[in-house]
């Protein structure tokens, strides 16, 4: 059979993504990129209300170019069967048995499943391995955990993918050894709760580093699980990136409060002052939430006051969005959208000065650059790039002033 595969939302799904195309090639499928093929599967997002529309609308899009589509990831992961109904969806596959994808693909063929299991009772890591899908790529991204213990008031992450549980350190080294084998020159260590990385995020990072990899990048990491002592580790592995996502959401004290978030300002100023000593001019990027329930105007602006005092460089902003079965949605106070949107057209803006102010801050220097294309790269500090070079290459060129 021909299969295509779509992969909407998180760098895990991504991965999700990755792996399944492996299982599938290895079952003697044959993967494809064209919209027209005989399975569809498509690895769906619920982050927010638009991230599940667009998923949903991938699903309709997919069954207009094949006549089997396969549900995977978050949205199926909470809607389960109800998305047998949608047209052509014969397999729902949620955030487990993904490695039986191909078995239960052929069962699907003949009758209709629904593969879902209780998002409580994932708790084991699943081993999906992704190696044969990075073929002619530089990069490759390598799930090393998985779910999340948190309860963040606004967040159906944890009913999607279950409690937080790691990968094997042996199994993080070997995948990371073959990657680089075939030719990867850069690892993204990814998870929905990275640094909660047992038995210490550090750890994960020297597997990887085993591989020979000239470099490691880190996904998104929460500020309470940095301290000190992990980031000297860091600090020793010289193939580490210094380049670092440190979720935000907002500075508020009052805000983050009813987000029961367990970062917020204290944790995330403590933890850039020091990356900012291990890795002297390291880029430090931020996801930030506006029009949380019952945000002020003094609430938004000590969000806004904190990200320009902090200097990231980049800046991904977002309006709250209510997602179902989460306290957040049942909270008084909702901010309308026309305040909210001009919230986050406000912070996006501080946000391109602040990248602006950064790679003007790197200008005039000579920076290491992986070619992904040959006309495109990224620095170790993840600024992007634009000039002539040879794909997989690493050299090292002065940045423009």
């Amino acid at each position: 059979m021909k299969i295509t595969l779509t992969a909407l939302g998180c760098k895990v799904n991504q991965y999700d993504a990755a792996a399944a195309s492996h299982a599938l090639a290895q079952a003697g499928q044959e993967i494809v990129t064209t919209q027209t093929a005989d399975v569809a599967v498509v690895f769906t997002c619920s982050v927010t209300a638009e991230a599940r529309r667009k998923s949903m609308q991938a699903l309709r899009r997919a069954a207009r170019g094949a006549q089997t589509v396969v549900a995977a990831g978050c949205v199926a992961q909470t809607e389960g069967a109800a998305l047998l109904a949608l047209p052509n969806v014969k397999l729902v596959l949620g955030s487990s048995r993904r490695a039986e994808l191909p078995i239960l693909l052929e069962q699907a063929l003949a009758n209709k499943i629904c593969a879902v299991e209780p998002y409580e009772g994932l708790t084991t890591f699943e081993e999906t391995p992704v190696i044969g899908s990075y073929a002619g790529r530089t990069r490759a991204h390598v799930k090393v955990q998985e779910g999340c213990d948190n309860d963040c008031a606004y967040c159906l992450v944890p009913q999607c993918r279950g409690p937080g549980r790691s990968r094997s350190l042996a199994a993080i080294a070997d995948e990371c050894c073959v990657l680089a084998g075939a030719g990867i020159k850069e690892i993204i260590l990814t998870g929905i709760h990275l640094a909660s990385y047992k038995p210490g995020l550090a750890d994960a990072v020297e597997a990887a580093a085993l591989s020979g990899v000239p470099r490691i990048r880190l996904g998104s990491l929460e500020a309470d699980c940095i301290d000190n002592s992990v980031i000297t580790k860091l600090a020793k592995i010289p193939q580490l990136c210094p380049h670092f996502y440190l979720p935000l959401q907002s500075a508020s004290p009052t805000v983050t409060a009813r987000m029961n978030r367990k970062s917020g300002a204290p944790e995330v100023t403590a933890a850039i002052a020091q990356l900012r000593n291990a890795f002297p001019g390291c880029a430090i990027n931020t996801d930030v939430m506006v029009g949380f329930p019952g945000e002020t105007e003094e609430e938004f602006q000590q969000t806004y006051d904190f990200c320009r005092a902090m200097a990231f460089a980049r800046m991904h902003v977002f309006v709250y969005s209510p997602r179902p079965n989460t306290p957040a949605a049942a909270m008084p106070g909702r901010v309308d959208k026309k305040t909210a949107q001009a919230r986050a057209k406000t912070l996006t803006e501080l946000g391109e000065t602040l990248r602006r102010e950064y790679e003007t801050g790197q200008a005039g220097t000579t920076a290491e650059v992986l070619w992904e294309t040959t006309t495109a790269g990224h620095t170790r500090h993840g600024v992007e790039i634009t000039g002539r070079g040879r794909v997989g290459e690493i050299e090292g060129i002065l940045l423009p002033q």
